[in-house]
């Protein structure tokens, strides 16, 4: 059985220890460690059985002084391809699909700002793999919170179309 291949997240000072997403909750942290300016975000549990899902808006510019880890692609052409590509190595591991065959899937998304050509939009649509304990669920709330500069707890319903 091969091991799982978590995504290693590196500091300019190579005596800090590393950003290691190993879990959801450190998958979610890494958005600010990336740099992404979080425009808002929705957590919520679907389903049932009931299943976290993040959705996230935000935008990250190719470089900024918001980025706390180094990437190897700053100044690259493609720079929205590789960053997408990136988030998908770093949610892969804990969202429950990405197939673009699957009704309920999650998805990244990254497009480029109209206006500015340094600045790519984000958008996350994740469906958390299960979390019958709700360990799942408290640890993306607990890294949304660390960065928040402010949150509000709203009611919602769901429709659910057939």
């Amino acid at each position: 059985m091969e091991a799982k291949k978590f995504v290693v997240l590196r500091y300019p000072d190579k005596e800090a220890k590393p950003h290691v997403c190993d879990s959801p909750k450190n998958a979610v942290a890494a958005l600010d460690e990336l740099g992404l300016c979080m425009n808002w975000a929705l957590v919520t549990l679907m389903g049932s059985p009931k299943v976290p899902f993040l959705f996230y808006q935000g935008w990250i510019y190719k470089r900024t002084p918001e980025r706390y880890v180094v990437l190897p692609f700053d100044e690259d052409e493609y720079f929205d391809v590789r960053f997408k590509m990136l988030l998908n190595d770093i949610f892969s591991p804990f969202i429950s699909s990405y197939s673009f065959d699957d009704v309920h899937r999650s998805m990244i998304i990254v497009t480029p700002h109209p206006a500015e050509k340094d600045c790519f939009f984000v958008t996350l649509n994740l469906f958390f793999k299960g979390d019958k304990d709700g360990i799942i669920y408290a640890g993306i709330l607990k890294a949304l919170d660390d960065v928040d500069d402010s949150n509000e707890k709203i009611k919602g319903k769901v429709f659910w179309l057939d």
